[in-house]
């Protein structure tokens, strides 16, 4: 049974689904991905008289926030863990949606596995409790700015500002791993790994793309992506494990040096492949950098580096 403080919209507190909101959920996702805006579903949903779960009017930001959230297709927020809740939307559905969404909002992205748009999402922890930190938008679809939050409420900080901060953080905690730095590794021609990982995204495209023109049947659409996406996540991870054996053989200062020219997963593949602890402090009125440690995991365990209480 799922622990979640108040019911969320299309399930039951028990995690099972609620029959008249998952429907409405159902109906938004195909109008949302034939091409409907949020702003047109919230008209929608408020002429049926369809509230939130806390009983409030839907808006653009609540209605595209909860429709982007993982749990719609019974994932935990890491988007690739199954939750212990029956999913509103199949997964296919789900990841068909958000990339209409993304595609008209590229900002937001969402939290699909091999797709998660923000570099520290679920990596970075809390330090006061320990969990992985989540984005969260403040202030709205047009003029918001994405936090990385726990869902404990101890720590939320700006996402950019952080994201920014971690190559410092890396060069640091890399250039104390002395050891790593003298592991010899093969060098790993990743090219044919980046093409292949590229012509499944274009195959999603392209299924998306054919469903649109009633191509082809929602259904089929779904099973199709469904399929692209388990072999891109395949080819990413392919990827990922060949660009961290290529991180481990680099110096820190190298290493730095090329992390602009890394891509969202590549980042992501060498923060996780090289065992980094990244943590979030509280802290009113300190800095992004102050409140931010990034340490050796391996050390940290063994009681060693362990970031400030």
């Amino acid at each position: 049974m799922p622990n979640w403080p108040r019911r969320p919209f299309g399930n039951e507190r028990d995690g099972s689904v609620n029959p008249a909101e998952a429907t409405a959920v159902r109906e938004a996702a195909e109008r949302i991905i034939r091409g409907s805006s949020l702003a047109e579903v919230c008209r929608a949903w408020d002429a049926a008289g369809l509230l939130t779960a806390t009983l409030a009017h839907w808006t653009p930001a609540t209605l595209g926030d909860m429709l982007r959230s993982p749990r719609v297709a019974g994932l935990m927020p890491d988007g690739a863990t199954v939750g212990q809740w029956s999913p509103v939307l199949p997964v296919g559905t789900w990841h068909a949606m958000c990339a209409a969404l993304t595609a008209r909002n590229p900002a937001k992205g969402h939290g699909a596995p091999g797709r998660l748009a923000w570099l520290l999402s679920g990596i970075a922890t809390c330090q006061p409790c320990g969990a992985s930190v989540a984005i969260r938008w403040v202030g709205g679809l047009a003029a918001g700015r994405p936090y990385y939050t726990c869902r404990n409420g101890h720590v939320s900080i700006p996402a950019r500002e952080a994201d920014a901060h971690i190559r410092a953080g890396i060069v640091e905690a890399h250039t104390r791993r002395r050891a790593l730095l003298t592991d010899a590794a093969p060098t790993v021609d990743t090219a044919p790994m980046i093409e292949a990982v590229r012509r499944l995204d274009a195959k999603i495209a392209e299924t998306r793309a054919a469903y649109l023109a009633d191509a082809i049947e929602l259904a089929d659409m779904t099973a199709v992506t469904a399929k692209l996406r388990g072999d891109r996540d395949a080819a990413q991870s392919t990827l990922d494990s060949a660009e961290i054996a290529t991180a481990r053989s680099r110096s820190a200062e190298a290493l730095a040096a090329e992390w602009d020219s890394l891509d969202l997963a590549q980042r992501r593949a060498v923060l996780t492949g090289l065992n980094l602890r990244i943590t979030i402090a509280r802290g009113f009125g300190w800095t992004v950098a102050e409140r931010i440690s990034v340490t050796d995991a391996d050390a940290t365990d063994a009681g060693e580096d362990a970031p400030d209480a």
